[in-house]
């Protein structure tokens, strides 16, 4: 067969791929009033019939965000502000004994390792929690460069001070608010119950583990073409996160109170993009160039602060021109929950889930412990080699996941031409599972309603 016909094969089966196309990068394909994308395809044919209305659905999802999404969402936010901001704090009071590098007698790449220190345990306990979040930052340069002195400590101590016990103090309402597995869980009736375990039918992680289908997903090069890719972006964005401020210190020459606020604005340039170019991702579900126009647009940045420190000269563009590049460069971050929608969208049963998903944050997190280490102050004020790696790294990056949708494609027709069905086995019998729990559930709904009928007749009577 043809590309087009095992396309479609694989879809048949409820197997995602994705492709290369442009033809609805702005507006998405439908059929009959409905969207047809590949996404869609694959996702209908692994569907069973629902016995809810759209709008408990939305009722019931609106309630998960509530309970999972926005708890996780600020217990990482506030988990990440420490770590976030420890290039900030690097330029708080420069050649004083109140900068932290100073106070600390940190030489050499003292300080990258301590950035780098505070992800080992992250890394450690990440695929068992498998919290798959996303990162935020914050700027409040105005707050803490008066805090210098105060009660004798200096302002970087009384950042870690302050985020570090809003963080302590999220962790008891967090417990609470979270919800558990569908099946355990108190905070949903019966019917929401049933309806949570059936809205992702085979993708849904069920609360079972597999060996052989944790094998099976460490076995497929397409985990690794994820892994590699999602590393090599993570690389460049946490190296932004924690160095820009340097950079523009440093490189730039701006003085730290003007890196740390030039750095804010642009955050607050990424903010509406991180939130409406996924969201439009979403909605066109077309996962391949959103994903790599923007790391694209980033190459630009890199390479022309790769030139002029190879030159050791900015050639006559000013440091406002030398920053504006920044803004492009940063645009790898609005890029990161594209690839994260492709790979659950590519993870079929509950161990695959639990593995792939987790190896996917994994690679993120490992890239935190390996990217305070592109920066380090021997190579300033140009850093070269940290810029070279960026260019080298944003296009292996590219190349890796424009394999995908053939390396996908290729698995799938593997596994029907070795099973039958293009779709993992154990994710099937997840299908079932979740269909045969939800069948108890509905069940007990039943008799729970019949038991309250014969109660008020007896009543009554």
């Amino acid at each position: 067969m043809g590309y087009h016909q095992d396309l479609v094969s694989t879809e048949g089966d409820g197997v995602n791929v994705g492709g290369w196309s442009v033809r609805h990068l702005l507006w998405p394909k439908k059929a009959n009033g409905v969207h047809d994308s590949s996404e869609d395809r694959a996702a209908h044919a692994a569907t069973v019939e629902t016995d809810w209305s759209a709008e408990e659905e939305r009722a019931l999802v609106r309630k998960l965000d509530m309970r999972v999404l926005f708890p996780c969402f600020l217990v990482y936010f506030f988990g990440y502000l420490d770590r976030g901001n420890m290039g900030n704090v690097k330029i708080l009071q420069p050649g004083t004994d109140h900068n932290i590098s100073k106070a600390l007698h940190l030489v050499g790449r003292d300080f990258n390792w301590a950035v780098s220190v505070t992800y080992f345990p992250v890394v450690f306990c990440l695929i068992p929690s498998n919290l798959i979040v996303k990162k935020a930052s914050s700027q409040w340069e105005s707050i803490r460069g008066k805090l210098n002195g105060v009660k004798g400590l200096d302002s970087w101590q009384w950042v870690f001070i302050i985020e570090g016990a809003v963080t302590i103090l999220m962790a008891l309402p967090a417990y609470f608010l979270l919800l558990t597995f569908p099946e355990t869980s108190v905070a949903l009736n019966e019917r929401r119950k049933k309806s949570t375990r059936q809205i992702p039918n085979r993708k849904q992680a069920y609360k079972t583990w597999d060996w052989a289908a944790a094998r099976a997903v460490l076995g497929r090069p397409s985990t690794y073409i994820f892994f590699v890719s999602f590393h090599s972006m993570s690389l460049v964005g946490i190296s932004q996160a924690i160095f820009t401020p340097t950079i523009l210190h440093e490189f730039v020459g701006f003085s730290p109170q003007k890196a740390n606020v030039f750095m804010a604005f642009i955050y607050f340039y990424t903010i509406p993009l991180y939130w409406c170019f996924p969201r439009h991702s979403d909605w066109t579900r077309e996962r391949m160039w959103h994903f790599v126009l923007p790391i694209l647009f980033a190459l630009p940045c890199y390479a022309t602060w790769t030139h002029a420190s190879a030159q050791r000269s900015f050639g006559g563009m000013s440091g406002l021109s030398i920053y504006g590049l920044a803004y492009l460069g940063h645009l790898t971050s609005i890029a990161q929950p594209v690839m994260l929608s492709y790979r659950s969208s590519t993870l079929y049963g509950s161990t695959e889930q639990a593995v792939g998903g987790g190896l996917q944050i994994a690679s993120q997190y490992l890239a935190s412990i390996i990217s305070p280490q592109m920066y380090p102050d021997s190579d300033a004020p140009w850093y070269l080699p940290a810029f070279t790696a960026t260019v080298c790294l944003l296009s292996l990056c590219v190349l890796l996941y424009l394999s995908l949708p053939a390396v996908l494609l290729w698995e799938a027709k593997g596994r029907k031409a070795k099973y039958g069905h293009a779709m993992p086995r154990q994710a099937i019998e997840d299908a079932k599972r979740s269909q045969a729990a939800a069948l108890r559930l509905h069940r007990c709904a039943q008799s729970e309603d019949d038991d309250k009928k014969n109660l008020t007749q007896v009543v009554v009577v």
